[in-house]
């Protein structure tokens, strides 16, 4: 039986059996939830959840909103989510990873891909959370300060709420400062060699990060064609 529980909050009963019986079959433990509201109960009644996957049109409470409670109100940096949704549009997307989304999926969706991202983001997600990395255990850049062991990152004393994504990558381009990295190694150092990404989907990421780091913003350069690198200013 696999150790991890996943909750799917989906207000169609057709696709919510769907997930339901793919992530049973692969021996997930699975919860699940119809609305906004039964979401965030399940979300601050379980302590063991590894990831979520959220619809972003819920009866009662939008999945906006649950994610927002999720990232914000909860302070759960670490859980994984993953919007499948019907929303389509680039700014939906856009804006699904500015609240925090690690993914997002549109309907109608693959199995086989959601049932490779689901794994790809617990495995990541584990690995980073309970192994001591070989990163440096802490960074101090003037008043820039991450803690990979804690998960922690401040910027003049105040804390910078990142998801589990983007502070991979943060501290996958600042422990090889000066280094560029492409896209696909990105994707790949951060979430997985069996991540599926394009490279809209690794500048979306870093653009909300560097949204969050505001004046450190510029320190990650992007190199033309090629990718981006961390480097450090006198």
């Amino acid at each position: 039986m696999n150790e991890h529980t996943v909750l799917v909050v989906e207000d169609d009963e057709d696709i919510s059996a769907l997930l339901y019986y793919n992530l049973k079959n692969e021996g997930y433990n699975v919860l699940k939830a119809y609305d906004g509201e039964e979401a965030i109960r399940a979300i601050d009644t379980s302590s063991h959840l590894s990831l979520v996957l959220l619809d972003m049109m819920l009866p009662k409470i939008d999945g906006s909103d649950v994610l927002k409670h999720i990232r914000y109100e909860k302070g759960l940096k670490d859980l994984p989510v993953i919007i499948v949704s019907a929303k389509t549009d680039e700014s939906d997307v856009v804006t699904a990873l500015e609240l925090g989304a690690d993914d997002y999926l549109c309907k109608p969706f693959s199995s086989k891909i959601l049932l490779v991202k689901v794994k790809s983001l617990i495995k990541k997600n584990k690995v980073f959370s309970n192994s001591v990395s070989d990163t440096k255990p802490e960074f101090t850049y003037k008043t820039l300060k991450v803690n990979t062991l804690k998960h922690e990152c401040f910027i003049d004393g105040k804390e910078i709420y990142l998801t589990a994504t983007e502070f991979n990558i943060i501290t996958t381009l600042i422990n090889a400062e000066g280094v560029t990295f492409t896209r696909p190694r990105i994707a790949e150092l951060t979430k997985g060699n069996e991540f599926i990404a394009t490279d809209r989907t690794v500048d979306v990421q870093i653009a909300t990060l560097r949204k969050k780091l505001g004046k450190y913003a510029n320190n990650i350069k992007t190199v033309w064609g090629v990718g981006y690198k961390w480097e450090n200013e006198e």
